[in-house]
């Protein structure tokens, strides 16, 4: 029942309400990328960067869960609002019944999990030492810029390297938001986040 730990840079960034359109906006940005990849994977018939996106989502995955396992955090929102957002059924899965959670709620979790965003449950009232969403966003927007890279290399000189500049910025704009998001609708802390930009 520990309640948040203090990240400056959410005190920075307090002074705007980032839960109205941000958390949308937040869990949209990794699955269009994952999708984008998708679509000219698809277009193009080559699975080299779709399968190299997968495996290292696979990585990421299984490291999250590591760290989930290793280290536990305190939810990024602290106790109170955790409380709310699992709402008394989710309270419920974690009380202690003649000394035992019930293994039903274990399922639970289980199967929510595999469906991941598609099952709209929140579980838990921690958090882990990796933004795996960030990981994502990451790890399928360099999906996308090499497959932007492939395209241009039969352009001019010129224009290839504008077009690739170009995208580049786009790109390091577009994950430096999503980092930003991340930590201020208090998903993860920054240095969850920094973890992720290192990893």
């Amino acid at each position: 029942r520990a309640g948040a730990l203090q990240d400056v840079l959410v005190d920075l960034t307090l002074g705007y309400d980032w839960q109205g359109w941000a958390p949308i906006c937040f869990q949209s940005i990794p699955w269009a990328a994952a999708f984008l990849v998708l679509v000219s994977t698809l277009f193009t018939g080559n699975l080299d960067v779709w399968t190299k996106c997968c495996l290292c989502s696979s990585f990421i995955a299984f490291a999250e869960g590591f760290l989930a396992w290793a280290t536990v955090v305190p939810d990024a929102l602290g106790w109170e609002q955790c409380q709310q957002r699992l709402r008394p059924v989710g309270l419920e899965r974690f009380r202690i019944v003649f000394g035992y959670v019930d293994i039903r709620s274990f399922f639970v979790v289980w199967f929510s999990e595999l469906l991941g965003i598609a099952s709209n449950k929140d579980f838990y009232c921690t958090d882990t030492l990796l933004s795996a969403h960030l990981c994502a966003s990451m790890i399928f927007g360099f999906g996308l810029y090499e497959v932007a890279w492939v395209a241009c290399r039969k352009l001019s000189v010129g224009l290839r390297v504008v077009l690739r500049m170009t995208g580049g910025f786009a790109l390091a704009m577009l994950l430096g938001f999503d980092a930003l998001l991340d930590v201020a609708i208090r998903f993860h802390y920054t240095m969850d986040v920094v973890l992720a930009l290192a990893f």
